[in-house]
């Protein structure tokens, strides 16, 4: 099975303010999915970042400081892709214009960002399961499907 993830991270009252499409995640968090439609029309780069020699994109890094400016709120990029068990993560985060966490590519980079962002999970639960960002295994997902 696969999973693939792009998409940003941050407090739900944050993401209203930024008039994005976005999708309410337990523990107050908003998730706006970084769909196709939204890459094409900011220019972003599909998971620039799980791309050993690409770094963190000039573009992606203008669209994420530019967000985080107009929030009262850490906000965090995060992109995920996984096949049969093998794969990685990445993450940023950024406050105030300024990034504050990463670029981090490792197998928890998530849970790091999303510690950054004040996410505390309970019981044997890490942040990832605590926001249950394992829900769909696709980005695209987010927005398809309305519980």
């Amino acid at each position: 099975m696969s999973y693939t993830l792009q998409a940003l991270v941050t407090d739900i009252g944050a993401a209203l303010q930024l008039g994005l499409t976005m999708r309410a995640l337990p523990d107050g968090r908003a998730i706006i999915p970084l769909v196709d439609e939204l890459r094409a029309k900011h220019g972003l780069p599909y998971h620039p970042l799980l791309d050993e020699d690409a770094g963190l994109p000039t573009v992606l890094a203008a669209f994420c400081a530019a967000l985080s400016q107009s929030i009262d709120a850490p906000i965090a990029y995060v992109e995920a892709e996984f096949f049969g068990g093998a794969g990685t993560q990445a993450s940023v985060v950024w406050e105030q214009g300024h990034v504050t966490f990463g670029p981090e590519v490792s197998d928890h980079a998530i849970n790091h960002a999303l510690r950054v962002l004040g996410v505390r999970p309970s019981g044997d639960q890490d942040e990832f399961d605590a926001l249950m960002l394992g829900t769909y295994r696709e980005t695209e997902a987010w927005l398809a499907t309305r519980s």
